[in-house]
């Protein structure tokens, strides 16, 4: 069953495109493996750049995949780490395991000069690949602060 360069997906032996994401799992004329890894490290490369959109176009144009699928590739390309846990990585995932998930964002960019988003999902992937649990947060609590406030101050006024 070849995995998938791009997404890892794994496909039926006798498969020539990937069945997750579209790309070609063969490359004619060249060594499979050492093709598909050129490819996937461009395409990195240009990700790392900022150069998503270049990096799309590479992909479709090496692989063949449509615009969806390409897209779709590329950005699971963006969020997987670089490389496993080097010392670099030891910091951020400290801060982490503490719950400072945007201490640990802002290292990152800091360090990779990456974009928020891009940094918040390499954080979170590198949270994910080592079992460490990101509590969710967002503004549904403090929305719901708001709505008893509001009710509150109603029944006061009435």
């Amino acid at each position: 069953m070849p995995a998938c360069k791009f997404c890892d997906y794994l496909n039926p032996a006798n498969a020539d495109r990937c069945q997750g994401c579209g790309a070609s799992l063969f490359m004619p004329g060249s060594d499979t493996k050492s093709a598909t890894e050129s490819v996937h490290n461009r395409v990195l490369s240009l990700v790392q750049e900022g150069r998503k959109i270049d990096a799309i176009k590479l992909y479709r144009e090496e692989t063949g995949a449509g615009l969806a699928e390409a897209k779709e590739a590329v950005e699971r390309v963006a969020i997987q780490p670089a490389n496993p846990v080097s010392g670099k990585d030891e910091r951020i995932l400290s801060l982490l395991r503490k719950g400072e998930k945007i201490a640990a964002i802002k290292l990152h960019r800091e360090r990779t000069g990456a974009g928020l988003k891009e940094a918040k999902d390499t954080v979170e992937a590198l949270a994910a690949q080592h079992g460490i649990h990101l509590p969710a947060r967002g503004c549904a609590g403090a929305a719901c602060l708001m709505i008893a406030c509001a009710i509150a101050l109603w029944f006061l006024m009435r």
